[in-house]
């Protein structure tokens, strides 16, 4: 396939490449106009709008500077004049106005005094949630006014009204509603690629005719523009400004124009992209004749293509044949041309091929021990017969993820390093794998395993399979841990013994540095046990045995260990302790579980237990195990002649 192809490309290259510099050349110059135009188009667009609003402004700067200075306004303020004689001016002033929403007249604290709304009478601006009322300075920024359904967006133009003293006395407050941006912004959004909005100092943006009002910092663009946008809305711009950028693939452009009168301005979004993109329609001619040609030229070139490459199908559809599981599928070409020489070669190679796949299969299956084969091209795995022979697991697939590499069932103390091994050899360059594990064999037990790996690689040093061999190494390695066991825990308890505990306790002594560090050794000695083997035999004094075994263990589990030194003495080593009475908490531990008791099987009664310890610490009261343990015992014999049941400190020398 990769010999047509090659013909194709080559041959289609010498037609393309002349047709396609032309489609190319053609459509960007057009899109590149069509950028132009609109940037330009839509440059005016937003100039003209920011000049509308701009007198809109003037003009209502305008109106309310006439209502200020009407003398039934400044008697309203200066308290010789009635609210209804102020109403009937401003009422037959508001209703020129259609884009007035409510007017309000404000003493100096901000209490209105007269509205167009009866509601507002007598109340408070600041209940209004717009702290721009009253304050005198101008065109406000843009507010949501009003709640529920009848929730708006608004703005306010608030001016000072001053007596005949020339002091102010007050306020006149235009709410403005946003019906006459909506229809200055409406009016110039005409290209659904092209959004128009207006923008207040604080960075209120204003859309077309949904009426929403956003922040800046809303706006997805790149940093380095939000950058750009937040300086223009600080600082203002005195003239328009254009910023171009692109998000992904994308295009846009973003124009702001000042309006005067204001701190406000226009502003458009343009996507460029979508600009552009309908500018292509106008290069479908230039388009449809390249591609004619082409469909031409391509029919050509298939049919020549086919004759030519006849014999590399036959080679193509043996391989596939032989991918399938037919390894008896063999070239067939009469003549006497290089190409009949390949195939007979090819014919002798796939012989050798079959034949040594036989002799690795039977090799397989006569070995004791299960083989394995991954096949990281492919995401399958190959398991000898003998695997299911030996364990439990079932695979639901040959691959990767369902073989046992995966899912096999791991004794809990061995799955962690199973799976952090299997993933080493699979995703990285670890080439050897040996590691023992527990697997759970056919008959639900976990048994012993040798997993034995190493990777291949192909000719370009890419992994392509994994091979190993599962090994039972079951009875070897429960003779091993049996002996271990005999060699260093008690028979009875199975705590370490006291040669054990002694060296452990030595090598935890030169692993804990002297400062910075804390570890205590606890000397554990059981009050009248000989009561326990007198009254109810040596077997309920042995139970006893266990059972101070078992809470010394849940004690000292993931602090430390814990052993038996003889008769009813045991000792336990706890590590990394914060203070010193941390040591005494875990001693009250041992001694209030003891005291609970258990339930003896041998006797039928509850036992309780009684002990007394002596607790000395590592690199204070001794800098090897003998002496930290003949410390601990002093201190637990100071216990016993003091009413034991107890613990104490070793003192130090």
């Amino acid at each position: 396939m990769r010999i047509k192809i090659k013909l194709a490309v080559i041959m289609l290259l010498t037609l393309i490449i002349p047709l396609t510099v032309v489609s190319i050349i053609g459509s960007g110059r057009i899109k590149d106009y069509a950028d132009d135009i609109s940037k330009k188009n839509y440059g005016n667009v937003v100039d003209s709008q920011s000049r509308c609003i701009g007198a809109y402004f003037e003009n209502c700067i305008s109106g309310i500077k006439s209502v200020s200075a009407d003398e039934s306004v400044k008697a309203l303020l200066t308290g010789s004049g009635s609210s209804e004689d102020a109403l009937d001016f401003i009422i037959s002033f508001k209703n020129g106005e259609l884009a007035i929403d409510t007017v309000l007249v404000c003493d100096l604290d901000k209490n209105i005094l007269a509205s167009t709304d009866k509601a507002y009478d007598g109340r408070s601006a600041s209940e209004l949630n717009i702290d721009f009322i009253g304050s005198g300075e101008g065109v406000s920024d843009m507010y949501y006014f009003g709640a529920g359904i009848s929730k708006r967006v608004v703005y306010v133009i608030s001016r000072y009204v001053y007596s005949d003293e020339n002091e102010p006395v007050g306020t006149v407050d235009f709410i403005y509603n946003s019906g006459y941006f909506q229809k200055i912004i409406t009016s110039s959004d005409k290209d659904e690629n092209v959004v128009c909005a207006v923008a207040d100092h604080s960075g209120n943006i204003f859309r077309t005719s949904i009426a929403v009002m956003n922040h800046y910092s809303k706006l997805e663009v790149p940093e380095d523009v939000a950058a750009q946008i937040s300086d223009i809305f600080s600082n203002g711009i005195k003239a328009p400004v254009t910023i171009e950028y692109k998000m992904g693939n994308k295009r846009n452009t973003i124009i702001c124009s000042p309006i005067s009168g204001s701190d406000w301005m226009s502003i458009c979004f343009i996507d460029s992209q979508g600009i552009i993109s309908n500018a292509s329609r106008y290069n479908s001619p230039v388009t449809s004749a390249v591609f004619i040609s082409l469909i031409a030229a391509i029919a050509a070139i298939i049919v020549f293509i086919i004759r030519f490459t006849k014999p590399v199908d036959m080679m193509m559809n043996v391989v596939r044949q032989q991918r399938g599981g037919n390894t008896q599928a063999r070239f067939e070409c009469d003549g006497n041309d290089e190409f009949t020489h390949i195939t007979h070669e090819l014919n002798k190679l796939l012989d050798k091929m079959v034949e040594s796949e036989y002799r690795y299969k039977a090799i397989v299956e006569m070995t004791n021990n299960i083989i394995f084969e991954v096949n990281l091209i492919k995401d399958n795995v190959f398991v000898s017969s003998s695997f299911n022979k030996k364990f439990s697991f079932r695979p639901k697939s040959d691959k990767l993820e369902d073989s046992f590499l995966c899912k096999a069932r791991v004794h809990k103390d061995d799955k962690d390093r199973f799976d952090a091994d299997i993933e080493k050899l699979l995703s990285t360059d670890m080439n050897h794998l040996q590691g023992e594990y527990r697997i759970k064999d056919i008959y639900g037990d976990f048994s012993w395993t040798m997993i034995r790996a190493a990777k291949f690689y192909d000719r370009n040093q890419t992994p392509s399979k994994i091979i190993g061999v599962i090994v039972d190494i079951d009875r070897d390695k429960k003779s091993m841990i049996n002996l271990e066991q005999r060699a260093n825990y008690d028979a009875l308890t199975h705590l370490y013994n006291r040669p054990h505990f002694i060296k452990t306790l030595d090598e935890e002594i030169k692993a804990t540095p002297a400062e910075g560090s804390l570890g205590a050794l606890m000397f554990i000695d059981l009050d009248n046990f000989k009561y326990f083997n007198d009254t109810f035999g040596h077997s309920c004094g042995d139970e006893v045995l266990k059972f101070v075994a078992d809470t010394l263990k849940e004690v000292s589990y993931d602090k430390g260990f814990a052993g038996r030194l003889g008769g009813d003495e045991f000792v336990v080593c706890i590590r990394n302790l914060k203070l010193y009475g941390d040591a005494g908490e875990y001693a009250n531990e041992i001694i209030s579980t003891l005291a609970k008791g258990y339930d003896s099987d041998i006797s039928h009664q509850v036992h309780q237990v009684h002990c007394s310890i002596g607790i000395s610490f590592i690199h204070i009261n001794g800098e090897n195990a003998e002496d930290l343990i003949k410390s601990a015992d002093n201190a637990m014999y100071d216990v016993k002649k003091h009413g034991k049941g107890n613990f104490a400190y070793a003192k130090s020398e």
